[in-house]
């Protein structure tokens, strides 16, 4: 009976203890926050004197967005005391000052700078460019040093300016896709692409290994009728793309199809058409191909059309 008042008057004791410090770091909390809402609510509005220059130090890291008035509460606890600009407080103050007067240009500071990716560098620069639009106050640059991205937004500014002994590397702006065809032809791979919407392009790495040579061409592939003989075309006929018109009267037609409108091509259409095979597949709500129907069974093969000699 001893030993087990003993081990209860440990663990009320030990229960005790960590009840207080519980409420210690509860309090403790409370008070970070009450400081984190009480500095962040400190803002004083500030004064702007004649010939004034507004200045951003790309040093500084840049987000998005900066953060709310009640992240502060947990900066507190954040081990990252970088000082963050947000790209929508800095589009804030260059519209103030090109509507301010005593603002009569902006000073961009590139030295030891913090971008971390093209697209907020770019983003940067279009503000840059509407200030100089919406205010017409001259814009200049410095650093002691340029690099890619830094250079890339001071040349939306009037005039840039270096140190004597700077240092001045440009590596170049660049973005090339990655091609899968060869790869996959190694493994004996072949891809079965079914296209939907307008982004016709996102599938060319794999089916085709070259089209980046050619910026705004994309691969599609149709049947074609061949000739033997390069002669009596005005016999022969020719062949185009189905109108809605003719879709309409011939359903079996869909948009895309090529058709015989004159000679031999339109007598014999049918028979040298051929007929069209079908697959029909499961997809998940993201569109992905999950397999065929029933594994199949209502698919049917295509039939190459007939040859005319």
């Amino acid at each position: 009976m001893k030993e087990f008042l003993k081990m209860t008057g440990a663990v009320l004791t030990g229960l005790v203890v960590w009840g207080i410090v519980q409420a210690f770091f509860v309090f403790f909390m409370f008070a970070m926050m009450a400081a984190g809402l009480g500095k962040s609510d400190n803002k004083q509005p500030v004064a702007v004197d004649d010939y004034s220059v507004l200045r951003i130090n790309l040093s500084d890291a840049i987000d998005d967005r900066s953060s709310t008035d009640y992240a502060s509460i947990y900066s507190s606890f954040s081990f990252d005391k970088v000082q963050r600009l947000g790209l929508n407080d800095i589009s804030r103050s260059l519209y103030n000052a090109a509507n301010d007067d005593k603002i009569v240009g902006l000073y961009i500071n590139c030295s030891d700078y913090n971008l971390e990716d093209i697209a907020t560098a770019d983003a940067l620069r279009e503000l840059i460019v509407e200030f100089k639009k919406r205010s017409h106050k001259p814009v200049y640059a410095f650093s002691n040093s340029f690099n890619n991205l830094d250079y890339y937004v001071a040349t939306a500014c009037d005039s840039i300016y270096m140190r004597v002994f700077g240092d001045f590397l440009l590596n170049g702006l660049c973005s090339q896709s990655i091609y899968y065809k060869g790869a996959l032809d190694k493994f004996g791979i072949e891809a079965q692409v079914i296209r939907h919407g307008k982004f016709k392009a996102a599938v060319e790495p794999y089916l085709q290994e070259k089209m980046y040579k050619f910026p705004g061409f994309e691969v599609q592939k149709r049947t074609a009728r061949k000739y033997e003989y390069n002669a009596a075309a005005q016999v022969l006929g020719y062949v185009r793309e189905a109108d809605p018109k003719f879709i309409k009267a011939n359903p079996y037609y869909k948009p895309g199809d090529y058709v015989g409108v004159a000679g031999i091509e339109k007598s014999y259409e049918e028979q040298l058409r051929g007929s069209k095979g079908t697959q029909i597949f499961i997809v998940d709500v993201k569109d992905r191909v999950q397999g065929n129907y029933k594994d199949g069974i209502y698919d049917t093969a295509a039939v190459v059309g007939l040859n005319v000699q």
